[in-house]
């Protein structure tokens, strides 16, 4: 939404309050494991708001593809230099040096019942060449013809809440789940993608700025009630506890918890991003809300007050995440979670980073700013 559609943050935030109670609201299965919610009213909300947005098509219904690539290289034999995007022998290419738009990647997973890399699918043709340096990971290549309501689908359709998306990719049937199964903290797989882009002409990011959705309650692991201690306390649990059937429901009950929280857990690989970057300092910086959230569930969607308008659908719940995020970026230093700089002061620095790259762009002017503002395009800019 940010970057294919160019919403504003606000925008965003109202579209996923309008589209909460629709999607959470209504529990389609109470059973365990099995799919909690209804997809088709995310489908409808992505649609419509792409359709809305469409300066290409009259009366967009927002379920059509939209290719943002235009630009092409020559495939085929004839001494032409053409690049026609009519030209069945020609295939999407693209360069980072030549004028374009904001372009997009999204993390998703395959259903093969294979343990792999996450899925990328980008917004832009991107095949990786013999410069690509060869630490980096190797996902798949080119951009998949998928509509972005597809995308947004196969990017949240995270196990237990939402069925997978089905699509043909090349004539060739897959499924998608959430990409957060794979890597659910997608910044390694950014840097890397940044690398294979940009080999020989950047040696880092201007900025690489990571979000996370809050750091878990680490306090237990989700195994302790299997593997013993104070959780079967009683004469009769205990006997209960050696019974098989009920041994192997905890089991499971527990894998299911762990699973859970390493989903949600992307701590580590900030870790590792921090020291790859040398401190968050530099162009690397993070923001995940250290308390207040620990024990929130994905789906959490609960009626209640919400800026003084008492039942409101989700209020409570956003209410909630607000006051987390208020108190998160208005704390003082702390150094169990902190790298370097307090929270607000990270924030600044990347809001500051970001305005100064975008008016050294516009200074620069040219075709390469025209297109990023989208200069000519009807309802888009200037």
């Amino acid at each position: 939404m940010l970057g294919r559609l160019r919403m504003t943050v606000t925008e965003c935030l109202e579209l996923y309050r309008s589209v909460g109670d629709d999607l959470f609201g209504k529990r389609r299965s109470r059973l365990p494991l099995m799919t909690k919610y209804y997809h088709e009213p995310l489908e409808k909300a992505v649609q419509d708001i792409v359709g809305s947005r469409c300066h290409e098509h009259e009366n967009c219904d927002g379920k059509d593809d939209l290719h943002p690539w235009g630009m092409y290289m020559d495939d085929d034999d004839d001494d032409d230099d053409k690049d026609d995007d009519e030209d069945s022998k020609t295939i999407p290419f693209f360069d980072v040096d030549e004028p374009r738009v904001c372009q997009t990647c999204c993390l998703t997973a395959t259903h093969d019942e294979q343990i792999s890399e996450a899925y990328l699918l980008r917004s832009y043709p991107h095949y990786y060449t013999d410069d690509a340096p060869n630490w980096i990971t190797r996902y798949n290549e080119g951009a998949d013809a998928l509509p972005i309501w597809k995308v947004t689908r196969a990017t949240t359709a995270a196990p237990f809440y939402f069925e997978m998306v089905r699509a043909d990719v090349d004539g060739i049937p897959k499924a998608f789940k959430d990409g957060g199964i794979r890597e659910n903290n997608p910044s390694g797989a950014a840097l890397s993608e940044f690398h294979a882009l940009y080999e020989g002409k950047a040696p880092s990011p201007a900025l690489l700025l990571s979000i996370g959705t809050g750091r878990p309650d680490q306090s237990q692991d989700g195994f302790a009630g299997v593997m013993g201690g104070s959780s079967t306390t009683s004469t009769t649990g205990a006997i209960l506890s050696r019974l098989p059937f009920i041994t192997k429901f905890m089991e499971k009950r527990a894998v299911v918890q762990n699973l859970l929280i390493k989903y949600t857990e992307g701590e580590k690989q900030h870790h590792q991003m921090r020291e790859h970057a040398r401190g968050e300092h530099t162009w690397y910086k993070r923001l995940n809300v250290s308390s207040g959230l620990e024990n929130m569930p994905l789906d959490d969607w609960v009626t209640g007050s919400w800026h003084g308008t008492p039942d409101v659908p989700g209020g409570r719940s956003l209410e909630r995440m607000e006051m987390a995020t208020e108190a998160y970026l208005h704390r003082a230093f702390d150094p169990s979670t902190d790298s370097y700089a307090p929270p607000r002061t990270m924030l600044r620095q990347a809001a500051e980073k970001l305005v100064r790259m975008r008016r050294a762009r516009e200074r620069g002017g040219g075709a390469r700013w025209d297109v990023f503002v989208g200069k000519g395009v009807a309802g888009v800019g200037p």
